[in-house]
């Protein structure tokens, strides 16, 4: 269970950033004899352990996402002594408000725990291997199972009351929450796993990532059809994550070799010996561990060299940087968009819940068969026009190619990247404004289902990050990676959640679906950054491209 927004959006980008961080997390020198991985005495590390693993959580995280809304809005009600049924209850301005709220504190605070420990926790995974680390994450999430089970039944005898639903979130946060989970899938998966089948197993990954999230809310759906409850779906959700736990801590092998760990550990000790002793030692070393603000440094602006033109300012990765915020922070208003299907349209939770499994359906057909199709034919028509072109021009050329011409070609991958980032925008503002628009329910589903046509754009806008930075002479893909992450992490787990909750909350009473148009007006701003990418006049920073070296090419 989590109260942070779904995460196949969040995964669904990691995917991509795993694929090129896999060598952050097991490279090493070729003349460094690799030793085996640990292993228990029955089993040994394959990728399969962590791909079921992974099928079988996201069951339990998508399962709990619409009766735990209906949980919070039925213990505000009965909190402010309203005795109505629930159809009336969801219908109050007050209630819905305070439940806004509610979700809002613990998915940001759940999100901030989870974005400043996720550094900290991936480097210990490093050290003492990623079983060691999974250990304490699948432990927290049992944890919150159990918490959110304790306070729906005895919120009435404890302090503060319903705000204790918080502390699940809170522990989830405190050990990595989705983040981690992440980084450790993906670690595991890189350590067991040869080059040449790596690719597949992450493809792998995220196809059973959403059959897991399809097959969760229609579960849900399924036990509160049946039982007419909220809470069997819970114990469901419970008894599922603790088969996780028990697979984790007792079946599980280790994916990463003694000797790697020691080396991490002994690395681990320099950095920290470098960093002194006394007060201020500790504080350096307090700072670096939940550091996550300088990962950010790699999208500055640089100065290059451009088009002949010295000292010039390339803004692509800052403006890209702060695209992809503004494209990801429309993920964090899954809560708000539950309320308003609910009270709006009076849909019960376990329709909540098909429809949610529709969604889900949706993006995972989209993302595994149809766009995979749709970037084969474009990339089919780019290649073919552009030979078309090439045949087209004379065969003797009045001007020379140069390295500064060469250079300054667009590479398909990248204006392709871009285009494909641009129509991913466009068509969510559109099936949001029309989410927004539509008094009927059928058409509110459809709508929504549609907005799936627009989840390539977290995957086009790394890979779009990953060329340019690659091209601007740059290598360490890993830190790059790392600072996309940081923001998404910033923008969908913190900032979003707020304010959603904020609007929500100012607004339900007037405009319900007003923070329809928050979602819009983010992703117009994220249009117009990526308006603002050029991607003619590749920067030139190797000494061989240099003004002087094109003349001498030239003569």
């Amino acid at each position: 269970m989590s109260d942070a927004p779904l995460v196949e959006d969040e995964i669904t980008t990691e995917a991509v950033t795993a694929a090129h961080q896999e060598t952050y997390y097991t490279a090493e020198p070729e003349d460094t004899p690799i030793e085996e991985p640990l292993k228990s005495r029955w089993f040994k590390a394959s990728p399969i352990w962590m791909l079921a693993l992974v099928a079988v959580a996201a069951i339990s995280t998508s399962g709990t996402v619409a009766p735990r809304v209906e949980i919070y809005t039925r213990t505000i009600c009965r909190d402010f002594g309203l005795d109505v049924g629930y159809e009336q209850c969801r219908a109050d301005p007050k209630v819905q408000a305070s439940a806004a709220q509610l979700m809002a504190v613990v998915s940001a605070l759940s999100g901030l725990l989870s974005t400043v420990s996720a550094a900290w926790w991936g480097s210990l995974s490093d050290c003492y291997g990623r079983m060691w680390v999974l250990s304490f994450n699948v432990g927290g999430l049992m944890l919150s199972d159990m918490s959110f089970l304790a306070v729906a039944h005895y919120w009435e005898t404890l302090p503060g009351t319903y705000w204790w639903f918080a502390l699940g979130p809170v522990i989830e946060g405190a050990v990595g929450g989705i983040s981690v989970a992440s980084i450790i899938m993906h670690a595991y998966i890189s350590d067991c796993s040869d080059p040449t089948s790596r690719s597949r197993a992450f493809s792998q990954l995220m196809g059973l990532l959403f059959v897991g999230m399809s097959v969760g809310p229609l579960l849900s759906g399924y036990i509160m059809r049946v039982t007419k409850q909220l809470l069997p779906v819970f114990y469901a959700t419970a008894a599922i994550d603790t088969t996780v736990t028990m697979a984790v801590w007792l079946v599980m092998p280790e994916s990463l070799p003694r000797a790697e760990m020691r080396k991490h550990r002994t690395a681990r000790d320099q950095r920290r010996a470098a960093m002194g002793t006394g007060l201020a030692g500790w504080l350096k070393r307090v700072g670096s561990t939940f550091d996550v603000v300088s990962p950010l440094s790699v999208l500055l602006p640089r100065k290059v060299e451009r088009d002949g033109r010295k000292n010039s300012m390339d803004w692509n990765m800052p403006i890209l940087g702060a695209a992809y915020g503004f494209g990801t922070f429309i993920q964090a208003a899954i809560y708000q968009q539950i309320q308003y299907a609910s009270a709006f349209f009076e849909w019960t939770s376990d329709i909540v819940s098909y429809w949610l499994g529709a969604m889900h359906i949706a993006k995972a057909v989209y993302l595994t068969l149809l766009f995979p199709g749709v970037v084969r034919i474009l990339v089919f028509v780019w290649a073919r026009r552009r030979r078309s072109s090439e045949e087209s021009q004379p065969l003797l050329s009045d001007e020379p190619e140069t390295p500064h011409n060469r250079t300054s070609k667009v590479t398909p991958t990248s204006a392709l990247d871009l285009w494909l980032a641009r129509v991913a925008v466009l068509l969510d503002i559109f099936f949001y404004a029309m989410a927004f628009k539509t008094k009927s329910g059928a058409l509110f589903a459809f709508y929504t289902s549609c907005i799936a046509f627009g989840t390539h754009f977290g995957p086009t806008v790394q890979s779009l990050a990953l060329d340019l930075y690659t091209r601007s002479g740059e290598t360490d893909t890993g830190r790059l990676l790392g600072a996309l992450t940081v923001i998404s992490a910033m923008s969908s787990h913190i900032i979003g959640p707020a304010l959603f909750g904020l609007i929500y909350m100012k607004t339900v009473a007037t405009v319900p679906g007003a923070f329809y148009l928050l979602q819009c007006a983010a992703l117009f701003v994220s249009l117009v950054l990526l308006s603002f990418i050029q991607l003619r006049g590749e920067p030139k920073v190797d000494d061989d491209e240099s003004p002087e070296a094109a003349a001498s090419a030239e003569s």
